[in-house]
């Protein structure tokens, strides 16, 4: 936040309800106080701004685009509350009421004071890129991205403010245009793209503030501004925005030479379509640098610099040379729309190929997998070590076994709502849990084997002690039935799908927690990868996400799938990834080649119902209702099936050291098989 003011005679005492208590910063647009929100009891930053609302039209578009930003729900955003007019005794005036953000610093002030090395402000620009991204994906653009609205709180997170502010504005103001105001640019022409400049409304679009973003990058890293407008007419500064190349980041510091500078000249690009898509790219290629990965940016062509060069000197060039470029021109064109065409053609054949030749495959395995199947059964007499644990009155609905010791759990529907605890080398049960009110619905241990999560169908999560089932917490959340959930290796986060087509993120102990929206429906399957750093989920429409688990900027996504995802995994060395459809087929594929198309598999030869994973990570086993098989998830390649035990199936799972499988039957019983049985 900007430093406090002293108070002004003048200041208001209340402005709609909420009460004034000091300015927090002024300038030609606007007035932010720190102001007093009654109900709830909070301090939120109060923002006046000095354009008035002239029609009843346009105060409805006003408030309407602020619901948008108001719906904005991002750990990195500060939030849109509330927004209205105050009548100041001379005009209508419009406000927002915003996120107050405690002991703020911008960006650049935060990082020297911290003296932050080049790798710490990348993975702070990260989350800034994050933010954006979320913004982009609810097709909100920010317009005004500068080091001042990029605060970092006093806990080092990092906070957006204005956002969107100028898009609803300039949607909801008729008495002044946001684009002028006495003769100047509203907003810090620095960091303004050349299309914002050249005041083309129908221009402006995500890589706008992909422009802005680069911008504040360059000053982040560099401590200097793209361009030095420093006693230049506005005239002049928005041609060198349009023309002029940046001084290279490497010029100011030799050791952003390479694919850092690539980077922030992509961002920087003054044809929009040479720039990032959006900000979720731009931050996904930081994140590849910051890996040590290959970056997807490249050098500007030289092509793309003859091109600013013409620019710059275009009334000497179109005198000496306008007919040549425009024949040029043309032939490129009609050779170019001539070559997409048939790439266009071949391409969709191609397509069409692969989808018959995947149905025929599919048609293929599955008979195939029933036929192993029906010669599975036959095998069952030879199950002498096979056992049954019998322990509940009802159908056995989920089963977890221990990573490390020889304890399962299991978990029952009907009116039997407790967890049982079981010493698989007694076969009996050490103790039965009783903290749900409702069946319970998810049941797994973290990977260190110190936690025991369980869920119910009323959506309350009970933390307890793996090894003894102490109780250690309740987790409250608002977003009604869970679809899926996990628990972070290190049992310290949890990741959990709901009804309300949200995935959160939180932590076991605390209430902070970050909000993930897909684009096509709810989730329902979640999974951790074995260190944390990664979160992947599959979507009731066919779409697979990857996230970075901190951030939870979407690395990359997954669209070979049919229907809905009900199961991922990835291996245990974090560089394979196994989804499987409710229609039984699945997709595996490299986690670090993500542009790769995936290997279709057949997983299941019915529909699957339900799906486990070994606490390695090493094996995934799909179940249908009589039927199930085994997967290597570093492979994608099918190990073996299951034995039929007899009644329906409705739960799965594999021990942590691979030689014993579980299933649940119908009857209440746990059929316990060693997994090599029968070969």
């Amino acid at each position: 936040m900007p430093t406090p003011q002293p108070r002004p005679v003048n200041m208001p005492t209340e402005i709609g309800g909420y009460q004034i208590q000091r300015v927090l910063g002024s300038g030609g647009m606007a007035t932010v106080y720190a102001a007093l929100q009654k109900q709830p009891r909070r301090t939120v930053a109060l923002k006046v701004m000095k354009a008035g609302i002239d029609a009843d039209s346009a105060l409805h578009r006003f408030k309407r685009e602020v619901e948008i930003l108001g719906r904005l729900r991002h750990p990195f955003i500060a939030q849109v509350y509330d927004a209205g007019v105050h009548d100041d005794g001379t005009s209508i005036v419009p406000y927002f009421v915003m996120e107050y953000v405690p002991g703020a610093k911008t960006i650049l002030e935060f990082a020297a004071a911290k003296d932050l090395n080049t790798r710490d402000r990348l993975k702070l620009f990260v989350k800034v890129c994050a933010a954006i991204e979320h913004g982009h994906q609810h097709k909100v653009i920010h317009r005004d991205l500068k080091p001042d609205n990029l605060l970092i709180d006093e806990r080092g997170e990092v906070k957006v403010i204005d956002y969107g502010v100028a898009r609803a504005m300039e949607t909801g103001l008729t008495g002044q245009t946001m684009q002028t105001e006495a003769g100047r640019l509203v907003g810090t022409v620095q960091y303004m793209s050349p299309e914002q400049v050249e005041a083309t409304p129908q221009d402006i679009d995500s890589r706008c503030d992909v422009y802005s973003l680069g911008a504040v990058l360059y000053k982040l890293l560099t401590g200097q501004l793209p361009h030095d407008f420093e006693g230049m007419p506005l005239f002049e500064a928005t041609r060198m925005i349009r023309e002029e190349m940046p001084v290279k980041p490497s010029t100011h510091k030799p050791e952003l030479h390479g694919d850092v500078e690539t980077i922030i000249l992509k961002s920087l690009a003054k044809d929009r379509r040479h720039r990032y898509r959006n900000a979720g790219s731009l931050g996904r290629d930081l994140v590849r640098y910051l890996a040590h990965k290959p970056i997807h940016a490249r050098r500007a062509s030289v092509a793309h610099r003859l091109r600013l060069f013409s620019r710059r000197n275009r009334t000497s060039l179109i005198a000496a040379g306008v007919i040549v470029v425009v024949m040029m021109i043309a032939a490129g064109i009609v050779l170019i729309v001539s070559h997409q065409s048939r790439q266009r053609e071949r391409l969709s054949e191609r397509l069409e190929e692969q989808l018959e030749e995947r149905d025929t495959a599919l048609e293929q395995a599955r008979a195939a997998l029933q036929e192993q199947a029906a010669a599975a059964e036959e095998q069952a007499a030879a199950q002498d070590e096979s056992y049954l644990l019998s322990g509940h009155t009802a159908v056995v609905r989920r089963i977890a076994f221990h990573p490390t010791s020889g304890l399962l759990a299991s978990a029952a529907g009907g009116e039997d709502h407790s967890i049982a605890l079981w010493d698989l080398q007694s076969r009996e049960v050490l103790r039965r849990l009783d903290e749900h009110d409702a069946p319970v619905r998810h049941l797994l241990f973290s990977a260190d084997g110190e936690t025991l999560l369980s869920a119910a169908d009323d959506g309350t999560i009970v933390v307890l002690e793996a090894r003894t089932g102490a109780f250690r917490a309740r987790i409250r959340h608002d977003c009604g039935h869970l679809t899926c959930l996990d628990i972070s290796p290190d049992g310290r986060r949890i990741a959990l799908g709901a009804e309300d087509l949200t995935l959160r993120v939180r932590p076991v102990e605390g209430e902070e927690e970050r909000t993930i929206r897909g684009t096509r429906g709810g989730f329902l399957s979640v999974a951790f990868n074995a260190d944390g750093s990664q979160l992947i989920g599959g979507t009731e429409r066919d779409l697979v996400y990857v996230w970075d688990a901190e951030t939870g900027l979407v690395l990359h996504t997954l669209d070979g799938l049919r229907g809905r995802v009900v199961g991922v995994a990835i291996s245990a060395d974090n560089t394979r990834a196994l989804a499987v459809a409710e229609d039984g087929a699945g997709m595996h594929w490299k986690l670090n080649e993500p542009e790769a198309a995936g290997e279709s598999i057949v997983a299941c030869p019915e529909t699957v119902r339900f799906v486990g994973v070994d606490p390695t990570g090493r094996m995934m086993i799909c179940a249908s209702d009589h039927w199930a098989g085994f997967w290597d998830i570093n492979t994608g390649g099918k190990l073996r099936d299951a034995l039929r035990p007899g009644p329906l199936l409705h739960a799965a799972a594999i021990s942590s050291d691979g030689q014993w499988y579980a299933l649940g039957g119908t009857a209440g019983d746990i059929y316990m098989r060693p997994l090599n049985a029968g070969q």
